[in-house]
């Protein structure tokens, strides 16, 4: 959760509350985090950026901060995650796009290799093939004439 800190302190240039400084007038946006420790430096200063709940009762129970809740900046909260997802989002659809073009390409790479393997089985299966019938040739005798024995009927008994 985040919360917005301002602080009015009227004739003074700054306020200290749960061990940090803070600018009057100034808008500070605080990450509240869940721990019994408060976030501290080798000093002893508060971090302005995190707390936990007690610093943040701290400041509601002074006059001089106006404490805005997380609903009351929902809205910059969302703007911030509207824009990460909107550049996500962008990053993502150049990837879409980039990978449509690669389909399109493979998709023609896998037709002209289909095509080529059923040319080359094609050419195959011709080769493979039974040779077509000879034509019948007449029987010659001996003696360099044709017989058609078909039209001479054998003499016999």
């Amino acid at each position: 959760m985040f919360i917005q800190v301002i602080a009015h302190n009227p004739g003074h240039q700054n306020r200290y509350r749960a061990k940090r400084k803070f600018s009057c007038g100034e808008k500070y946006r605080i990450e509240v985090i869940d721990r019994p420790e408060d976030f501290l430096d080798a000093n002893g200063n508060g971090d302005m950026t995190r707390m936990n709940r007690a610093a943040v009762e701290q400041l509601k129970s002074d006059p001089h901060f106006s404490v805005l809740s997380d609903s009351e900046t929902s809205s910059s909260i969302s703007t911030e995650l509207f824009e990460a997802v909107k550049a996500q989002a962008a990053d993502l659809a150049g990837r879409l796009s980039r990978a449509n073009v690669e389909i399109a390409r493979l998709t023609i790479e896998v037709q002209t290799l289909t095509k080529q393997l059923a040319d080359k089985e094609q050419a195959a299966g011709a080769e493979s093939a039974p040779p077509a019938p000879m034509p019948e040739v007449p029987h010659v005798a001996d003696h360099g004439h044709a017989h058609d024995h078909d039209k001479h009927p054998k003499k016999g008994k």
